[in-house]
């Protein structure tokens, strides 16, 4: 997301970027009918990463209409939004995109309840890489932000900023990373 314009120095993780290449796995792990499960549209984090989703989607010339929907990032929240989603008429979504991992864990709980199995039937992918995602069967793939660089970034900026010189604002972006687990493809999980 960033802030270009800003007269201040900043660090932050380009989401965009990390759910456009979480979007892309799945494109290349065949899946079509990608559903995006956020927050709410008019939260900046949510906007910043569903535009990564958006971006992949419009370049594989996949199709984004009736595949968006919010939801409170709790589980239980997120595993109503899933089952809403799952069990409306239409075809049915093969895999989503979470803004968060507790979004995703929300929608393996769902895909439970009704028989179905994540990374087989339909492949989720969270945000965060969190230790839950790390552990719920079947390992929830997830889009992992360098909090290391993040941490040191921070501290640069502000060393310069509280330094002897007038330091100019920086403004540094950094890339998260996919980490693949079983709810995308069961044979990179650890719950087989």
């Amino acid at each position: 997301m960033g802030e270009p314009e800003a007269r201040h120095s900043w660090v932050d993780v380009d989401g965009a970027a990390g759910v456009r290449a979480a979007t892309e796995h799945l494109i290349a792990r065949g899946h079509q009918r990608i559903w995006w499960l956020g927050w709410s549209p008019s939260n900046r984090v949510d906007a910043d990463r569903r535009s990564g989703w958006e971006q992949a989607m419009r370049a594989a010339g996949l199709p984004t209409d009736g595949l968006v929907a919010s939801s409170m990032d709790t589980v239980e929240a997120a595993t109503e939004a899933a089952g809403a989603f799952l069990d409306a008429a239409g075809d049915r979504p093969d895999a989503v995109v979470c803004a968060t991992d507790t979004l995703g864990i929300g929608v393996l709980h769902a895909l439970v309840a009704r028989g179905l199995r994540a990374g087989t039937d339909v492949g989720v992918v969270g945000f965060d890489d969190s230790t839950a995602a790390q552990i719920v069967p079947p390992g929830l793939t997830s889009v992992r932000a360098p909090l290391e660089e993040v941490a040191t970034e921070v501290i640069t900026a502000l060393q310069r900023l509280l330094g002897p010189d007038d330091a100019e604002p920086t403004g540094v972006l950094l890339t998260p990373r996919l980490v693949v687990r079983g709810s995308t493809d069961p044979s990179d999980g650890p719950f087989l």
